[in-house]
């Protein structure tokens, strides 16, 4: 370990170290080393400031060093007119790194002007800025001085309508529509420009088709004084042409929708000579479908997608859903809905619609390897078949195949002393873009982005036993706007049979007195439902700080409870558990919550925040909550500290890959994300975190939860890793080091960063590279 100290360090010397970031500073200029800001305001962000100045240092990694420069810096000076490969490695050192940014005296009096420019736009009217310089070693180190003054607030808030009453009825009566202008809040334009906007959105939903915020203007009185402001909100009349080429000013019109029509392209571009060999047909509800062999959609689901019809009013909001579920379809590469004025004296607007095709099938592949601590090795993959319009109504139906093999250490699972456990699984999902489910009008059902899932699933796993498991799922998905999501799991069925497995239990759960790991090597099924709601704007291009909240409800075995006269009803003799055609059933409630943020630092950096909590509590028929529902920590997404399923429960201190779950859950991370250069990132991060059991079980010593020593049993990790973002996706490298070890509270070795720099007499358990480190690989990021 201290040789690989050695390397690591003597490595950054020779890279970092040794070159200069000023070595490609000109005599007579100045490397940009630092800015800073020096303001005393205390009603805006002093980093929304920042971000007018034009000119920014290099970037410096966790504060300290400017890596990408020196990088750059690496590259020869002579490296153009050396041999080739000198030439390509001086372009490659680059390209990946960062050049010096060079002090520009015309950026900083630019920046000046900005900075006056967006104090002036947030109220401080007599807001004065100014910058100084220091020079020294070919550095310069730039100081704005902001002096804000007294900032201008609004006094009163009026609305001239121009004598347009039915506009002015739409926006003192919606019901929907608030505005966001209160007295005495700061005379800021980008709220006005806010209104302007709301204003303008309310109009184009009602019907005024041409409506945007420019016909909304704003007047601001300043004579009132004590730096206050009287607003007056202006609605400007629509401008027509005439007949002869004049234009007059008329009041703003309502439109109405006359002919709908769908375009179902055969191919993702068609020209448009060949829509001119187009066929068409008229559907049911009177929409004009035009296709070249045949729509690739049935009528009724382009019907069910469109949530307006001729004679409606055109309403802005119906137009984006509309957008929106036809783009939510797997079939569908690309839609487009148009708006054109017939220019009648109907106000009337045609509408057509645009749908481009995707590929019909796929084929997916997957393999992955893992290897433990223990030098236990592991294989396995899928491979899946996928039609995206089975039904012509974008149904998608899916067929996986699956096949792993792991080895554990420490059980005997077979006669002949082997340790392999082998899955072979089967699967098939329909996924139907609407919401199936009777009783519920056709209205309804168009009105929302709904999808129904059906999935089963066949999994046969062989340990020295035969334990086989059979999978129903019937669930709703749904998006209500765009970040917000529903999941509805009506019904999730899971039945696991044994066979074989009397020699494995006795053999393995000889000393085991929890009845929850017996429990999941004997015959059971779960019959659960539960609740999804999901807020996601991970994948937003237009949000710089990025949020995900997420909160989970479930509960099982209650239908079985509530029928089980009904069925064949009896009761086990020595589990006293109720049976259901033979087979026990489980009952437990189970929650769950989990929050997200990234916080945008720069274009480079961010900075990653992540909790979950959750716990599931058994009652009623069952001693014990799942296997398949337990907690388990460490892994690729836990503490990375631990390899998965090995942290936990509390402080519980034996190897035990069964008995290593909880009923109660929390994690906590901290991540610090860098994009280096090409498509390589660096990610630095801190994990905290375990599980718990709700009871005090013989074989799970130390891990129940006690709410005055939890927090002493809480596992922290440390590590770095490496990552590849392809766009499409992103492969992970991730290395932990643990640094407290619940597991060792009793041997006083807790603390296991104070174990790797010690004599043996002094510290009996030392850090070493099994124990106490971790490697992960794995594809997205971990929150």
């Amino acid at each position: 370990m201290k040789k690989a100290y050695f390397l690591i360090f003597a490595l950054y010397i020779v890279l970092f170290s040794a070159c200069s970031p000023v070595k490609y500073v000109a005599d007579g200029d100045y490397l940009l080393d630092d800015v800073r800001m020096d303001i005393k305001n205390t009603q805006l962000k002093n980093n929304d400031a920042e971000s007018y100045v034009r000119q920014q240092p290099n970037l410096k990694i966790f504060g300290l060093f400017r890596a990408h420069l020196r990088l750059y810096s690496l590259s020869r000076k002579d490296s153009i007119k050396s041999n080739g490969r000198v030439r390509h490695l001086g372009r490659a050192l680059r390209k990946m790194g960062e050049p010096p940014v060079i002090y520009n005296s015309m950026m900083r009096i630019q920046s000046e002007r900005q900075i006056e420019k967006y104090y002036r736009a947030k109220g401080f009217m007599n807001a004065k800025a100014s910058s100084d310089v220091e020079y020294k070693k070919k550095r310069a180190v730039v100081t704005y001085h902001v002096d804000e003054g007294v900032p201008f607030v609004i006094n009163n808030i009026d609305y001239d309508y121009r004598g347009d009453t039915a506009i002015k009825k739409i926006v003192e009566t919606d019901r929907f529509y608030e505005s966001k202008l209160k007295n005495g809040m700061l005379f800021d334009s980008d709220e006005l420009d806010a209104e302007r906007n709301n204003m303008s959105s309310l109009l184009r939903r009602r019907g005024y088709f041409y409506f945007t915020k420019d016909y909304i203007s704003y007047t601001a009185d300043t004579t009132v004084g004590d730096h206050k402001v009287d607003i007056t909100l202006e609605l400007k009349p629509f401008s027509k042409t005439q007949s002869d080429g004049s234009r007059v000013d008329v009041p703003h019109a309502q439109y109405k929708i006359a002919d709908i029509s769908v375009v179902t392209l055969d191919k993702p571009i068609v020209s448009q000579t060949e829509l001119l060999q187009y066929d068409s047909v008229r559907s049911e509800e009177g929409i004009l479908i035009k296709y070249m062999y045949k729509p690739f959609l049935r009528s009724s689901v382009i019907e069910d997608n469109i949530i307006f019809g001729a004679g409606d009013m055109y309403n802005s909001y119906r137009s984006d859903f509309t957008l929106s579920k036809f783009n939510s379809l797997g079939i569908v590469r690309a839609a487009y809905v148009n708006f054109v004025d017939k220019h009648n004296d109907e106000n009337e607007v045609d509408c057509q619609i645009t749908l481009s095709p995707t590929k019909t099938k796929s084929v997916s592949a997957n393999v992955e390897a893992t290897i433990t601590s223990l030098h236990d090795f592991g294989f396995g993959g899928t491979l899946g078949w996928s039609h995206h319009n089975i039904f012509r109504g974008s149904e998608r139906l899916s067929f996986k195949l699956s096949y792993s093999q792991e080895a554990v250490s420490g059980i005997i699972l077979t006669s002949d002393s082997t340790n392999k456990i082998r899955d072979y699984g089967a699967s098939v999902t329909l996924t139907i873009p609407r919401v199936m489910f009777p009783f519920l009008s056709r209205d309804f059902k168009r009105r929302i982005n709904a999808s129904t899932e059906l999935d089963a699933s066949f999994n046969i796993q062989r340990m020295g036993y035969k334990r086989d498991q059979l999978s129903f799922g019937w669930k709703y998905m749904w998006q209500r706007r765009r970040f917000y999501n529903y999941t509805i799991d009506f019904l999730d069925y899971n039945l696991v049979r044994m066979a074989e497995a009397d020699s494995f239990r006795a053999r393995y759960f000889n000393d085991h007195s929890n009845p929850i790991l017996l429990y999941n090597y004997t015959d059971h099924q779960i019959l659960c439902t539960g609740f999804t709601y999901t807020f996601d704007n991970m994948l937003s291009q237009r949000v710089l700080d990025k949020k995900l909240f997420k909160a989970s409800f479930e509960t099982g075995g209650n239908m079985f409870r509530l029928f089980r006269n009904v069925f064949n009803y009896d009761r086990d003799s020595i589990g006293g558990q109720d049976l259901i055609f033979g087979v026990p059933y489980s009952q437990y409630v189970k929650t769950e919550l989990e929050y997200a943020f990234n916080q945008y630092i720069n274009e480079k950096c961010r900075m990653a925040y992540h909790a979950k909590a959750g716990v599931a509590v058994p009652y009623g028929n069952s001693k014990g909550v799942p296997f398949e529902k337990r907690f388990y920590g460490g892994g690729a997404s836990g503490v990375r500290g631990w390899a998965v399923r090995t942290l936990g429960p509390g402080k519980y201190s034996n190897e035990d890959y069964l008995a290593q779950t909880g009923d109660i859950n929390l994690l906590l991370n901290l991540e610090y994300r860098i994009k280096l250069f090409w498509k390589l990132e660096l990610a630095t991060f801190l994990d905290g975190g375990n599980v718990w059991t709700i009871d005090d079980y013989p074989d799970q010593q130390g891990g129940v939860f006690d709410i005055k020593e939890f927090y002493k049993q809480i596992a922290l990790a440390g590590g770095a890793g490496l990552r590849l973002d392809f766009s499409y996706f992103l492969i992970r490298f991730d290395l932990g080091m643990k640094i407290h070890d619940p597991s060792r509270i009793d041997d006083g070795s807790e603390w296991r960063i104070n174990h790797h720099r010690c004599d043996e007499s002094k510290c009996p358990i030392r850090m070493n590279w099994n124990d106490d480190f971790a490697f992960h690989f794995a594809v997205g990021y971990p929150f």
